[in-house]
């Protein structure tokens, strides 16, 4: 059987010193003559999320990081649809803030909640602030809307105000 080797084994010491491992081999892995590891794998077995999952973090060489293809940036003087209008006027601060802490108090979210939870609150923020949208504002959307582009202009808007309450905690103002 062919482990991985373990370049270190004990306490968090820092970002840096798990840098320094970035790069070394075991394995004997070549890149144009230069001996090159591609990165490492960092995990910590006692952890788990509240879910009961070890969660692992990996760290590459700038050679082996892949990158994120860009889209072309949209034309600034295309007019904005009737549905991103409402919801930009409708989807508020407050308004994810009340839902966001209904999470909490609900014990759907932990009141430690972090950004690796992000990918959970926004799933369960879209869902329930498109429902109250119908429920609350059904007067005001605009005529033959698009259901399709309505959760889109949803989910374009509330993580900046997730990102907001989440530097409002980092800031201790929560």
């Amino acid at each position: 059987m062919h482990l991985v080797p373990v370049f270190y084994q004990g306490e968090y010491q820092g970002e840096e010193h798990l840098k320094s491992f970035v790069g070394k081999t075991a394995l004997g892995g070549k890149l144009k003559d230069e001996e090159i590891g591609e990165g490492i794998v960092v995990k910590n077995a006692d952890y788990r999320d509240r879910f009961g999952r070890q969660l692992f973090v990996k760290i590459v060489t700038d050679v082996f990081s892949e990158v994120k293809r860009q889209k072309p940036p949209k034309d600034p003087n295309q007019p904005k649809s009737g549905e991103m209008l409402f919801v930009e006027q409708y989807v508020t601060l407050a308004r994810v803030e009340k839902f966001f802490y209904k999470l909490i108090d609900e014990g759907v979210l932990e009141e430690t909640f972090g950004v690796k939870d992000m990918g959970f609150i926004l799933k369960n923020l879209n869902l329930r602030i498109y429902e109250d949208l119908f429920k609350e504002e059904a007067d005001a959307l605009p005529d033959g809307y698009d259901e399709k582009e309505l959760r889109k202009a949803i989910s374009k808007v509330i993580p900046l105000f997730v990102t907001e309450i989440f530097s409002e905690k980092a800031a201790g103002n929560l």
